[in-house]
């Protein structure tokens, strides 16, 4: 299934929930230029992509799929609140580095194992709420070491 086909008739939305759809890939993305809030969970999205022109975006929900990297999400310099939890996450590196806003940032479920990782995070100046575990996702690996 692909994202968002026949989106030129609502131009104008700002929320859009399609969770549990068997959505693979996200376009038609920039046919939406006042779309601030985003939920694709539960889909079979494999990689982060399409959203470059969704500038707008402040609440982006991707849990539940198939993603392995965190990449693609450089352009959205004004999202708060970023849910990436229930993926095949291992590695967090820079990607994140230009999401200056994010808040909120949940990383449960993932396979995420060293704390070198979570240093990366450092560089997230608003950063006030960030998950490792929780109960509807589960957790990380790094959570069963002996200094988390």
């Amino acid at each position: 299934m692909i994202f968002l086909k026949g989106v030129q008739n609502c131009r104008y939305l700002e929320k859009i929930w399609l969770g549990n759809n068997n959505i693979e890939t996200i376009k038609n993305v920039e046919k939406l230029p006042f779309l601030k809030q985003l939920y694709l969970s539960s889909n079979r999205i494999k990689k982060i992509s399409g959203l470059e022109s969704a500038i707008n975006l402040d609440k982006l929900w991707l849990d539940g799929n198939l993603i392995e990297q965190v990449d693609g999400l450089s352009s959205l310099k004004n999202l708060t609140d970023l849910n990436l939890a229930a993926n095949q996450i291992e590695l967090i590196g820079i990607s994140l580095d230009n999401l200056k806003n994010i808040r909120e940032l949940n990383l449960a479920g993932n396979r995420i194992g060293s704390f070198k990782e979570v240093l990366n995070l450092t560089r997230l100046p608003q950063l006030t709420y960030c998950n490792f575990s929780d109960p509807n996702y589960g957790e990380n690996p790094i959570c069963s070491l002996c200094n988390y």
